[in-house]
């Protein structure tokens, strides 16, 4: 009697360790830090510079996060007489209370002039230009797009794509966060 209850134990742990050593594996493979085409955040704006339109700057915040596993932004010039800036800057990831806080806060830093400027292009013929920022760090980015000189007259769309890996998705159809 006592050998079956040492057994019966002994192959209880045995299964549990066996499945966590099959989560642990799954999670250090590639196909887990892969993107996946479920967990897909897309956001796009469009920008004007010019007569009617004024001069000025647009202004957008993101979040990258671990569960990122593409960070891609694209600008999709569609008339341009002149030159644009586009720039990328980094700020730290800002804890908060809720979302807006958060936004609060790094737009404080940005404008304190404690952000890193992680890209700067300047624009000035009509086509999309793709910026992969995937193997950047985690945390908030600012994407500025502004007008050269004060006779800029440009048009577009900007656009942020994020893919969740494959394992945040997979912890997500599962009830884990």
């Amino acid at each position: 009697m006592k050998k079956r209850i040492i057994t019966s134990w002994l192959v209880t742990f045995g299964v549990i360790f066996m499945v966590f050593l099959g989560l642990f594996l799954l999670y250090i493979s590639s196909w887990a830090h892969g993107s996946s085409k479920d967990g897909v955040y897309y956001a796009q704006a469009g920008f004007e510079f010019g007569t009617g339109a004024g001069l000025g700057n647009t202004r957008s915040i993101c979040q990258k996060t671990k569960n990122d596993a593409s960070f891609e932004y694209s600008v999709n010039c569609l008339e341009i007489n002149g030159e644009i800036v586009f720039k990328v800057y980094y700020v730290h990831d800002v804890v908060g209370t809720t979302d807006e806080k958060k936004m609060d806060s790094v737009s404080k830093i940005h404008e304190r002039g404690d952000s890193v400027m992680v890209l700067e292009q300047r624009i000035d013929e009509i086509g999309t230009y793709r910026f992969d920022l995937s193997d950047e760090k985690n945390g908030f980015y600012i994407f500025c797009i502004d007008a050269a000189q004060p006779d800029t007259r440009a048009k577009g769309t900007e656009e942020l794509t994020k893919y969740s890996s494959n394992w945040s998705v997979l912890m997500d159809r599962i009830g884990v966060k």
